[in-house]
């Protein structure tokens, strides 16, 4: 549907080579089920990848809790599923600020970053992701890098600078913040 965007953990249109599998149950309650926080804006589940996608039209984003975010101050891995052809958007994020992430699709690719106390670390992938079909897209940030993969490969990865700290903002699905850019 036109102007729809939609994020998936979980379809019609199966990728090759299946990386990763979850479960997004929204039901009726408009509450997801786990540690996500009631939807904001507006959204529905369709279908996705595996069962069901999360579809964000314009200002649509969902909050899991804030002390999730501790996890990054060690190795971590964010991964999502996207179908999009917006060419700038939000896919999830925290903020920007020392211990926040940010996972972008930029002018195409995905573009990660991580915020230590020095640097906002970033790394822009090379592979379009905006041609209307589901990718699979994954940031790991672990000791030395941070890393970006696109459909199982990687795609661009960028040695970290600085110490990790911890942010009490809620990690965002859709936007990196509830008042900045959602995904599209």
């Amino acid at each position: 549907r036109a102007g729809e965007r939609r994020l998936s953990a979980v379809g019609a249109e199966r990728p090759a080579g299946r990386v990763a599998r979850g479960a997004l149950d929204w039901r009726d309650t408009g509450r997801a089920s786990g540690r996500l926080k009631p939807l904001a804006g507006r959204g529905k589940i369709v279908g996705g990848v595996f069962s069901g996608a999360l579809a964000l039209p314009g200002d649509g984003y969902v909050s899991i809790d804030a002390e999730l975010a501790n996890v990054l101050k060690g190795n971590y891995t964010v991964t999502a599923w996207i179908r999009t052809k917006g060419t700038v958007m939000d896919v999830l994020g925290s903020g920007t600020s020392s211990g926040c992430l940010l996972l972008v699709v930029n002018q195409g690719p995905i573009r990660g970053h991580h915020w230590t106390d020095s640097s906002g670390n970033v790394t822009q992938g090379t592979t379009a992701v905006n041609d209307g079909r589901w990718h699979h897209v994954a940031q790991v940030v672990d000791d030395a890098n941070i890393s970006i993969y696109v459909d199982g490969r990687l795609d661009a990865q960028a040695k970290i600078q600085g110490a990790r700290t911890a942010s009490t903002a809620p990690i965002h699905l859709g936007t990196r913040s509830s008042t900045s850019r959602q995904y599209s």
